[in-house]
Formats: C-alpha cells, sequence, structure tokens
C-alpha cells in the first residue's frame, strides 16, 4: 500500500468507529520538546472482523508498521506546492520534521497512528491540526477549503512559571456554521463512544490547575486529563488549560 493511501485509509477509519485520541507534550527545560497526537483506533479491527464475518470473502487488514516522513511528500509533491500561496507553502514545509508511525496488526487487535513533531518553541504548535490537515490534502495536488471545518484554535505557551493552552473560537460565515452544524451532526455515533485526552510533562512540579479532575504524577511533573469527545466538540473551551509551576 503507497504513503498516501495508508493515510487516506486511517483518515476514513477515524470517522467510522470511536477512538481514544492523545495529546501528549514533553517540555524540556529551555522550552523546546516533543509533540506527539496518538489516535487508537483498535476498535476498527473488531468491526471489520464483524464485517467480514457477513462477507462471503474475506477481506483481512494488511498488517503494517511503518514511519511516514511528511518530509518525502513534500518532496513528491513540490510541482503542488508551487502553485501554492506564499502563506500555504509555509504552513505545509513547518510539517517537513513531522513523522507519521502507523501499526495495524489484525491478530493482536491493534490499529494505531502517532503524528510526532519536535519544537523548538510551542509557538510552532500553533494550529497544528490544521497544518497536518492540510498535509493530508496534498494528495489531491491542492489545498482542499471545502473539507472538515474547524470552529476554533489551539495556541500553546510556556514561560518557567506558567503553561497555557488557549481555545479560540473562529468566527465562522453563516455557510460554514452551517456546514460545521451538519458536520457534527454526522459524526454524532463516533463522538458518543470516543475520548480525548492530554498527557503534558513538565520539567517542574505543578502547582496549581485550573481544572478539576485532573490526575498528577508522584513527583507532580506530568499531568492527565480526559473528557469525552462529544463533549469536547460542543465545548472546546473545556480544555482551556493554565498550569502554574
Amino acid at each position: 500500500m503507497k504513503i498516501i493511501k495508508i493515510i487516506l485509509v486511517f483518515f476514513g477509519f477515524v470517522f467510522m468507529t470511536a477512538c481514544h485520541f492523545t495529546e501528549e507534550i514533553t517540555i524540556r527545560k529551555n522550552g523546546s520538546g516533543i509533540y506527539n497526537l496518538k489516535i487508537d483506533m483498535s476498535d476498527m479491527t473488531k468491526a471489520i472482523k464483524e464485517m467480514n464475518a457477513q462477507d462471503s470473502v474475506e477481506k483481512p487488514l494488511q498488517n503494517i508498521d511503518s514511519t511516514i516522513y511528511f518530509k518525502d511528500i513534500l518532496t513528491q509533491k513540490k510541482d503542488s506546492l508551487s502553485k501554492l500561496s506564499q502563506g500555504e507553502r509555509e504552513t505545509l514545509e513547518a510539517l517537513k520534521d513531522v513523522k507519521l508511525h502507523i501499526k495495524v496488526d489484525e491478530a493482536k487487535g491493534l490499529m494505531l497512528m502517532d503524528f510526532t513533531k519536535a519544537f523548538s518553541d510551542l509557538k510552532d504548535l500553533d494550529k497544528i491540526k490544521d497544518k497536518i490537515e492540510k498535509a493530508h490534502q496534498l494528495q489531491e495536488n491542492k489545498i482542499d477549503t471545502t473539507g472538515t471545518i474547524e470552529n476554533h484554535d489551539i495556541y500553546y505557551s510556556y514561560d518557567g512559571k506558567h503553561f497555557l493552552r488557549k481555545v479560540v473560537l473562529r468566527t465562522l460565515s453563516e455557510s460554514q456554521q452551517e456546514r460545521f452544524d451538519a458536520q457534527l451532526q454526522s459524526q454524532q455515533m463516533f463522538l458518543a463512544g470516543s475520548e480525548f485526552e492530554l498527557v503534558y510533562h513538565f520539567p517542574k512540579k505543578i502547582k496549581k490547575v485550573n481544572l478539576e479532575h485532573v490526575q498528577f504524577s508522584d513527583d507532580r511533573k506530568t499531568l492527565r486529563i480526559r473528557v469525552p469527545m462529544d463533549s469536547l466538540s460542543r465545548n472546546p473551551a473545556l480544555l482551556n488549560l493554565k498550569v502554574d509551576f
């Protein structure tokens, strides 16, 4: 299976079954670190087995253990990139150090996807979801503005005393809002069974957090927060986070 086809298959699966999303960030003393967006779609293997059981021709999953480097995709699509605006090119070039690890093992019931990006400053992660989505759209040799609608952006900051994960709602036009509402409606079955988890590792002990139901590591340098995806989709500000050290 070619790289682009693998990505397309996984993005399709995300909206067919309940998933567990984990946004994990590790911050070093100098403010640099590692960002991971992990998507666990292992329940999809059960759904596929059930579909196969009803099908006269069994279609087993192809086992995959592959790492995809976005810099390779950008190189392959350099002709397409040259036709984009400067702003769009800069957005995609910011992903050149992103890698995607995909693991599928039907026998073990595993279907995992993990985006990883090293950053020198947390500002590198601003609008990271948009950047990954636009890189995915390169398979059509263009940036598609008619796809998934987001109603918010996420910004991060860390100064040694405070960490912020700030959610800023977008101003949508009437037509965009209609598309967003229809999108949420179509995803209700998926959202109802899915979770979103934050796992943040800091170089200092956490003194205070503005949210409730937070779990801390024994050394208070790591926090975990879980929320249902359907609640988060209706109110992204649920994960507006402030951490004091």
